[in-house]
């Protein structure tokens, strides 16, 4: 194949990839649309607007009246992000999404758009996560295969899964998302340590796990002092690591400062977020009065939802298999299954030092989440994964980079037929949610 025909399949793929992914977004759309998907970050947006950082009394919330705008959304909807204290109704989501929508409240309040203000902040940020990862892939690889590595992301991993269904603790993840990727363009770019610990001090307050990600930054920062730059600064490297370090760790321990404060005014703690405290949730969550959120006890339940839980059967009464035959699992779906694309990693040989630090820090962070008390509930696959996707993703496509290997037809086949399962999967749970997602 002559260079002016690579050109225009490069080309012709990075159009298709393009219209495809633009088709999905608007299937995502009109699944989020659904009502079923509650606004929960707008309703603590409009509570925070009035100076309130509970939801109203438990008394209200019983009773329907609850504070300010409860009362127009079905209980049934609400209770899995609720924690009871005091007599007072909170969220235990990370605060920073209804944060960023408080400006915003007004006008939503005024022309009633509590579902599409929801699902346009979905749509927003799920685009702008799009194009950045495309231009922090395309740092490394050209641009269609930067373009089919962030279509990978995006629709074929569990990410899908928070994309299309609009709840309340998934725009947290979206946003985590978001600021890690920023992070990461912002040290391959610029460099600005005090930046990069902004966006990952913002990252704890949308979701606590995926601001590990620190880690790779500590890491890289002190390699690129004492081993990149060391001839450059000879005897002054300690005092440049100090400087550098004290940028970057500043605003991020500066963030979770002001998030203790925040828990410490809700719970009378500066470590509760409000889970133990959580109502309406699945047998075997009262556990954490026990064990806490953190134990080995999880750990078993949480690797087995993450590896090798499979989708369910759908049988009639007689046990002959009826349509849609298989249905994603309420607790979570094998990564394997959900994202394959992470069987690329296999093919990474070059360990440096960047490489490392990624495997290092989505370890942290696996780490974490399986000694969690949740597996996440309601969603498609494991969504907790996400938190650590973004490093896998980038070891991935440094590989690719450094040619360890090359995404060839059939890696791009196996990208695109795992991004339609993916979506069958969803249409399925959109069509027969409460059924299988509530």
């Amino acid at each position: 194949m002559d260079t002016q025909t690579a050109r225009v399949h490069n080309y012709q793929g990075s159009i298709a990839i393009s219209i495809f992914t633009a088709t999905l977004f608007l299937i995502s759309s009109l699944s989020m649309a659904l009502p079923a998907y509650h606004p929960a970050q707008l309703i603590v947006a409009s509570s925070l607007l009035r100076g309130r950082l509970d939801l109203g009394t438990a008394i209200e919330f019983i009773d329907g009246g609850g504070y300010n705008h409860v009362s127009r959304f079905n209980q049934d909807t609400l209770h899995f992000d609720l924690a009871w204290y005091k007599e007072r109704v909170y969220s235990p989501n990370g605060p920073l999404p209804a944060l960023l929508i408080v400006p915003l409240i007004p006008i939503i309040e005024h022309f009633g758009l509590w579902y599409a203000a929801n699902s346009g902040f979905f749509i927003l940020f799920n685009i702008v996560n799009f194009f950045l990862l495309v231009r922090l892939g395309s740092i490394f690889v050209k641009l269609n295969t930067a373009l089919w590595m962030s279509f990978a992301f995006i629709f074929g991993s569990s990410y899908i899964g928070v994309t299309c269904f609009g709840m309340g603790s998934y725009l947290n993840h979206i946003l985590a998302t978001t600021l890690i990727v920023a992070a990461l363009l912002e040290y391959y770019m610029r460099r600005r340590y005090w930046m990069i610990g902004l966006l990952m001090g913002l990252t704890f307050a949308a979701r606590i796990p995926a601001s590990l990600g620190i880690l790779f930054f500590i890491m890289t920062t002190t390699h690129d002092t004492f081993v990149v730059d060391a001839l450059k600064v000879r005897w002054n490297g300690l005092k440049l690591f100090l400087k550098r370090m004290s940028a970057l760790l500043t605003p991020f321990f500066a963030l979770i400062t002001l998030h203790a404060v925040y828990n410490y005014l809700r719970f009378d703690s500066i470590f509760e977020v409000g889970y133990r405290y959580q109502v309406g949730v699945p047998m075997g969550y009262p556990l954490t009065t026990v064990y806490g959120l953190w134990h080995l006890i999880y750990v078993p339940q949480n690797l087995y939802l993450l590896f090798l839980k499979m989708p369910n059967l759908v049988q009639s009464a007689s046990g002959l298999l009826t349509f849609p035959y298989l249905v994603p699992d309420n607790d979570g779906m094998s990564i394997f299954l959900t994202t394959p694309f992470l069987f690329l990693l296999l093919f990474v040989r070059k360990k440096g030092m960047t490489t490392v630090a990624f495997a290092m820090t989505s370890l942290a962070i696996f780490i974490a989440l399986m000694l969690l008390f949740s597996p996440g509930n309601r969603q498609y696959g494991y969504r907790f994964s996400i938190d650590f996707l973004v490093y896998l993703w980038m070891m991935i496509v440094i590989g690719l980079s450094r040619n360890d290997f090359q995404l060839s037809q059939p890696m791009k086949w196996l990208i695109a037929i795992s991004a339609l399962v993916n979506l069958y999967f969803v249409a399925v749970t959109s069509t027969l949610g409460y059924q299988i997602f509530l």
